[in-house]
């Protein structure tokens, strides 16, 4: 659980949260939970979760949709895509 002054960041960035009981231990990967969104607006059509630059955020701009960049940095986006996250 994120408890440091950085926890106002992750939500900024949240697009919704799910509610995890105090008696749920595990969460397996992969398992179906539901989404709460926030507003009325609904999830992002794309997640970028990697190291930004320049070429990727004009990249990202010219998309014709929806799309949310998470600033995970090189090693930890390559780990998302390998565990097909």
């Amino acid at each position: 659980m994120i408890k440091g002054s950085d926890a106002i960041t992750a939500l900024a960035s949240a697009d919704g949260f799910i509610e995890i009981l105090p008696e749920t231990e595990i969460i397996e990967a992969g398992a179906q939970v539901e989404v709460v969104l926030f507003g009325e607006g609904s999830a992002n059509d794309f997640v970028f979760a990697g190291a930004s630059c320049d070429e990727v955020d004009l990249l990202i701009g010219m998309l014709p949709f929806r799309v949310q960049m998470i600033h995970t940095g090189v090693a930890a986006g390559i780990d998302s895509v390998r565990n097909d996250a």
